[in-house]
């Protein structure tokens, strides 16, 4: 079974389309015409399996191949068919609960932030040191052709979600990709840009806080959001940002994931606004509300193409943006709206459909 689609991601190559969770299920691989073509990946311990679940999922266009990552540090790969073909270790020790997010370089070259952790998990303090990152490079044989070292992970006092007391979190750096080209957002306030054939990072963009950035009376900080809603176009950049909840403690949790959009052109900056008459359109991610939370709208960018919901972009690729939505949300948001194609697809699903992918051409 696929997850809800708050969980899922997504990767293209050529024509197909894989989609995949961090649930346990191997990912899933459908033709651009919807058809069910087959699963990626087995689920055990064994060489060629993946353990408990999908950490992340890279495709590999010049070699024509798929590579899981896992839990532990494993790299697997697969031929475009979903077949098996060799793994390797990539994290040196097996390490359970790995955060890796590998993406493909170059030819049979791999590249991703591993942490070293060597402490506990720090009490309170912002400068209080939990483990480095490392920009590694290897290849599907795990043999590392570069390592180096880009920073370290802190330990930061936050509100807990009660609102009573406080709890420990991190704040490290992670990787992320817009359609080939690779981002570093950074555990302060700035975004690179990375390249890796030359292995180089670049600062491109820094965020001014203002009065939510780290220190004074209040002990957490504004941050960014590093999930998949990050996206760096040609005309516009998509972040989001978390907010401490003693900011909007009589909104909670409605504005806590705020999903702002910068245009390169003008190079102003703008939150998206919630769109109420939608209601709980999509959870997580940055946008609307939590499950079990009371709805209160998502935010979206504004449906001008056929009058339809709002859209909330997933994954970007060849040009294209796309997003994931389950039927049953579907066919509600569909009554809803006034797109004629959308109220086609909707009357013939029902609530045991296939997920719906939304592709999305911009106008130029």
């Amino acid at each position: 079974m696929m997850s809800s689609d708050e969980y899922v991601s997504i990767r293209k190559m050529g024509d197909m389309f894989y989609f995949y969770s961090q649930f346990g299920a191997p990912a899933f691989s459908f033709n651009k015409e919807g058809k069910f073509k087959g699963m990626v990946g087995v689920n055990g311990r064994a060489a060629h399996e993946f353990t408990r679940y999908i950490r992340s999922f890279a495709v590999n266009e010049e070699r024509n191949e798929l590579a899981i990552c896992d839990m532990s540090g494993k790299l697997l790969i697969y031929d475009s068919n979903g077949t098996f073909t060799r793994s390797a270790q990539i994290g040196g020790e097996v390490q359970e609960m790995s955060d890796y997010k590998v993406f493909h370089a170059t030819n049979d070259e791999y590249f991703f932030l591993r942490e070293s952790r060597n402490n506990d998990i720090p009490d309170v303090g912002t400068d209080e040191k939990y483990a480095e990152q490392h920009l590694v490079t290897v290849n599907s044989k795990g043999e590392i052709s570069n390592e180096k070292l880009w920073g370290h992970v802190y330990g930061i006092t936050t509100p807990k979600a009660n609102r009573s007391g406080v709890t420990s979190s991190l704040l490290k750096s992670a990787l992320l990709e817009t359609d080939k080209k690779f981002t570093i957002i950074s555990n302060t306030d700035t975004i690179y840009s990375y390249n890796p054939l030359s292995k180089d990072a670049v600062a491109e963009y820094v965020i001014d806080f203002g009065k939510y950035a780290l220190g004074g009376s209040n002990p957490s900080m504004a941050r960014f959001n590093q999930s998949d809603i990050f996206f760096d176009t040609e005309h516009f950049l998509v972040f989001s940002i978390m907010f401490p909840i003693s900011y909007f403690k009589d909104e909670y949790p409605t504005n806590l994931r705020t999903v702002f959009v910068y245009d390169k052109q003008s190079r102003s900056i703008n939150a998206l606004k919630l769109d109420r008459l939608y209601g709980h359109a999509l959870v997580y991610n940055g946008f609307g509300t939590r499950a079990n939370e009371k709805a209160k709208g998502f935010a979206g960018f504004t449906n001008d193409l056929d009058g339809g919901i709002p859209f909330v972009p997933r994954y970007i690729k060849d040009g294209k943006m796309y997003q994931i939505m389950d039927a049953i949300r579907f066919m509600d948001l569909a009554e809803k709206g006034n797109s004629k194609r959308m109220k086609e697809v909707a009357a013939n699903l029902n609530e045991d459909s296939n997920p719906v992918l939304i592709e999305v051409t911009l106008k130029k």
